[in-house]
């Protein structure tokens, strides 16, 4: 169990910055180290969960002749990034609204990359709340998520199932919020929901992923309740079929951090060209509600590590 002390759930923007600070004062750790697995803790070696294919129909432009059953193909489209000014939750860092044209699409994993997917491409696994290989990889900094898309590209292409012009990678910011939108315009994917009365149904947040008694296994206690991590896949999907985009673990993104968005109409952007923190989207188990809305943004610095942090991955070509 790891004991966490801060003044109440607020807006994660001081969270993310002190969270793992305070853990590593505790166990006496390095922050951007990550969290050592508890002595003797062996995870199995399970491979995570697949799914049948959705999304786009076949022959498709720009599709896989046999992509992976887990991925979901995003076709190309426009969509409005940000949120509306009066949003409830809104925080300043969700604008200036801007009209976003993704011109290719690109395959997303239905499901966050799990400890079992994780330890079989990197050969450990960093999470803390470990045992069950389909609850999602945490404890990943942003190099982390990305070497693991590197092994995991150069895995499949070895073997034969990948193309050299394809790659696994991270999504951009604007490719999270375009296929976690997956053509809405509400606060959630699945409506406003101004009461927060369907949340549970569609992820995972501080209230529903908590206990009073200590559950089996490890857990992080704050503020008198006991957290862990779900296996993917139990809540309810986004109307394009992925699963976890409100709640459960944040997830990096490729870009650098900007604080606002350009604005007017833009053509696949990939964030700033330098900085100094990474985009984070969707909220997790730590949150607050209006924390896991679609429009959601965090920056976290690339080699930050926290329990709320993991991933999932997209595979597209590889870009010129």
């Amino acid at each position: 169990m790891r004991s966490l002390s801060f003044d109440g759930f607020r807006r994660r923007q001081a969270v993310e910055r002190s969270l793992w600070a305070m853990v590593a004062m505790l166990l006496g750790t390095m922050a951007h180290g990550g969290p050592p697995g508890p002595p003797g803790l062996q995870p199995d070696t399970n491979s995570a969960a697949g799914g049948s294919a959705a999304g786009g129909g076949a022959g498709s432009a720009g599709m896989l002749a046999n992509a992976p059953s887990n991925y979901v193909w995003i076709p190309p489209g426009t969509f409005t990034m940000g949120s509306p000014p009066k949003e409830a939750g809104r925080i300043n860092t969700e604008g200036p609204r801007t009209v976003v044209t993704l011109t290719k699409g690109f395959y997303m994993d239905k499901f966050l990359v799990t400890q079992g997917e994780y330890l079989a491409v990197i050969g450990s696994n960093p999470s803390y709340c470990a045992g069950d290989t389909n609850r999602p990889v945490e404890a990943c900094g942003w190099f982390q998520a990305t070497n693991y898309c590197g092994k995991l590209t150069a895995r499949e292409r070895q073997a034969g199932r990948l193309p050299a012009n394809w790659c696994y990678r991270l999504p951009t910011e604007a490719e999270w919020e375009y296929a976690c939108r997956a053509g809405t315009t509400t606060r959630f994917s699945y409506g406003d929901d101004p009461g927060y009365t369907n949340l549970t149904k569609y992820g995972w947040w501080h209230e529903n992923s908590c206990s009073s008694n200590k559950p089996p296994g490890n857990s992080y206690f704050v503020l008198g309740r006991y957290y862990q991590t779900h296996p993917v896949g139990q809540k309810l999907p986004n109307p394009w079929g992925l699963y976890d985009m409100h709640g459960l673990v944040s997830e990096w993104c490729q870009d650098w951090f900007a604080p606002a968005y350009p604005g007017g109409n833009v053509t696949d952007p990939q964030g700033p060209e330098t900085g100094d923190e990474r985009v984070i989207r969707s909220g997790s188990w730590l949150d607050n509600p209006f924390a896991l809305r679609s429009a959601m943004r965090y920056h976290v610095p690339p080699r930050n590590v926290s329990g709320i942090y993991g991933f999932r991955t997209v595979l597209a070509p590889v870009r010129p």
